[in-house]
């Protein structure tokens, strides 16, 4: 039966024995390479557009502190990533439910 126990665990040490004689060592990974996929895009996304936005605020801003332009690029580049893959975390979301 799925989602169903016939005895309750007794404690952590129980659960992961049990988990792993009923389904295998690859029970503790299920679902694991999704979450690393978006994990991993949203990372991509956030440093290749941050990189290149510090290139061009550092082409544009003669005088200016390299704090003020690695902010300025992080920020716009979590805006990026976070606009470009919102929508697909939305859909997981709505999916999951």
């Amino acid at each position: 039966m799925l989602g169903k126990l016939n005895e309750h665990y007794s404690g952590l040490i129980d659960c992961t024995k049990r988990i792993q004689c009923e389904e295998g060592l690859k029970a503790f990974w299920k679902g694991n390479g999704a979450k690393l996929m978006r994990f991993y895009s949203s990372e991509s996304i956030n440093y290749f557009s941050k990189e290149a936005l510090r290139k061009q605020i550092r082409n544009k801003l003669t005088k200016s502190n390299s704090f003020v332009i690695n902010s300025m690029s992080g920020v716009i580049g979590s805006w990026i990533s976070l606009s470009l893959l919102y929508p697909i975390e939305h859909a997981r979301n709505c999916l999951s439910n």
